[in-house]
């Protein structure tokens, strides 16, 4: 098992990533196990890219994100939310 203060501070550095609106299973649990870092909205391959995909653009609002944010900080409070640039384009 893992030490409790290693697991805290792993917890407090990671920053997932996903590319779905919506909290998965794994990413709640994160969450509640002291994650305090999100980066909403992004896949792996657009973060590299630095953009969003124009599917997503396309399919996605800044309504989406909001919900998502909140319940992100609902979950871990006090948070570091990342937020992908595009973000700003979506009605």
């Amino acid at each position: 098992m893992m030490d409790r203060d290693l697991e805290a501070d792993a917890h407090a550095v990671l920053l997932p990533a996903t590319d779905r609106i919506g909290l998965s299973d794994a990413g709640r649990r994160f969450l509640d196990s002291d994650g305090c870092a999100w980066l909403l909205g992004e896949s792996p391959s657009e973060y590299v890219a630095r953009r969003m995909s124009p599917e997503r653009l396309a399919r996605e609002t800044a309504e989406d994100f909001h919900g998502l944010a909140l319940e992100v900080r609902r979950r871990a409070g006090a948070a570091l939310i990342e937020l992908p640039p595009e973000i700003r384009t979506l009605t």
